[in-house]
């Protein structure tokens, strides 16, 4: 039995890549905006044309403050920073094996890497547990005091992300540092199972030259 098959009740997640220097713009800008300041917004789509004709695709003309983008926080950041290709459609980082094992976990909230922050030991580098948990919980209530990117509209759920240095750092650190797993793992291999399908995703963000963002589909 595939333990990362098993789960029928959890939410399903995925791994997809996104310009991550603009995400953390994007971040910084809408969080402006919440205090009532759009400037730094209105710059980022002022000198980007790229911008401008993404929001002109969705019947966004005219750009003079935040209200005049109809969408929330979390669509906005979704709909900008994320990566598509030459269609429009949504780029993938793995269309295969990796994807679908690390999509349902059955375990916790369902999302692999809480099961790997519980139960992978590594004591050389602290960092690559903080890179998983920006990467599980960076967007989330509990790491930035609102829900605003993980209650989007229409069920749109963003949990966490890395930018494109982030990325290559934690795929180094899972190369080249010795980890271990805890005595008291629920499901065997669990670990090595996701640390392998994830090493898929880093490696092909890394390869894309591109952030990475979960996403939460309930």
């Amino acid at each position: 039995m595939d333990l990362l098959e098993n789960a029928t009740t959890n939410p399903f997640h995925t791994f997809d890549p996104i310009d991550g220097k603009m995400a953390e713009s994007l971040i910084q800008a809408l969080d402006s905006s919440v205090d009532g300041d759009d400037e730094q917004l209105l710059k980022m789509f002022e000198d980007d044309k790229r911008l401008q004709e993404r929001l002109a695709r969705e019947s966004v003309e005219t750009l003079t403050q935040r209200s005049d983008i109809p969408w929330d926080d979390a669509t906005v950041l979704w709909m900008i920073a994320r990566q598509t290709e030459a269609d429009g459609t949504p780029a993938w980082l793995d269309k295969g094996m990796a994807r679908d094992k690390l999509g349902r976990f059955p375990w916790a909230d369902g999302s692999p890497l809480t099961y790997l922050l519980e139960f992978m030991i590594n004591d050389e580098d602290a960092d690559i547990k903080d890179l998983l948990l920006k990467l599980n919980l960076g967007l989330c209530e509990s790491s930035i005091g609102h829900d605003r990117y993980e209650n989007g509209f229409g069920g749109l759920s963003l949990m966490g992300w890395l930018n494109e240095e982030e990325v290559e750092s934690i795929g180094r650190m899972f190369m080249h540092t010795s980890w271990g797993v805890s005595s008291v793992e629920p499901y065997d291999g669990g670990v090595r199972e996701i640390v392998k399908h994830l090493t898929v995703l880093l490696k092909s963000a890394r390869a894309k030259g591109t952030g990475i963002m979960l996403r939460r589909h309930s």
